[in-house]
């Protein structure tokens, strides 16, 4: 058996994975359970989330249903976004926790120092970060009319104006409208 572990000392830690899932079932208790449709009280998750990081709550209200969205950023990431001259943007389903639809982000590219890196001699890739994270319920027009009304009145609270001259993002019908 000694001789088994000294060859391959690894096979006898435990899985990563399994490391964190026992954290988070150890932490889970101090946590309130996740909404299950969106009429919630946000008061309750909100001593979850760090101080600052918590930005807007949109609710969207018609006869037939509401949406929600909630925009997280902190200080430092709106000071970013408003600087970049371009925004990218990309939606995603697989990790949103219900009863949301998608975790939509921003994201801009940061060159500051060292933080860009050389991958060829002629090809220099700049990191693309993410600086606002937005859970929204709905992906109606309306819905990204309402979440771009919230983030550009983030922006622009302090008196200045973002920079962006450009937005991309993968194809979306809603937002192409």
């Amino acid at each position: 058996m000694m001789v088994e572990f000294a060859k391959d000392p690894s096979r006898n830690l435990p899985v990563k994975n399994n490391l964190i899932r026992a954290v988070q079932r150890k932490k889970q208790p101090k946590f309130p359970k996740n909404p299950t449709d969106l009429h919630f009280d946000w008061d309750q998750y909100g001593s979850c989330i760090p101080d600052g990081y918590f930005r807007r709550d949109i609710a969207i209200t018609s006869r037939e249903r509401v949406d929600r969205h909630l925009i997280f950023a902190t200080d430092y990431q709106l000071s970013l976004l408003r600087k970049a001259k371009r925004w990218y943007g990309d939606g995603t389903f697989f990790i949103c926790p219900g009863p949301f639809y998608q975790v939509f982000g921003i994201h801009v590219f940061i060159r500051h120092g060292t933080l860009s890196k050389q991958v060829s001699n002629a090809v220099t890739i700049t990191p693309q970060v993410p600086v606002i994270t937005i859970l929204m319920s709905g992906k109606r027009k309306k819905d990204y009319v309402a979440v771009f009304a919230a983030v550009l009145e983030l922006l622009s609270q302090d008196g200045k104006q973002p920079k962006v001259m450009e937005f991309m993002m993968d194809f979306e019908a809603a937002m192409w409208q």
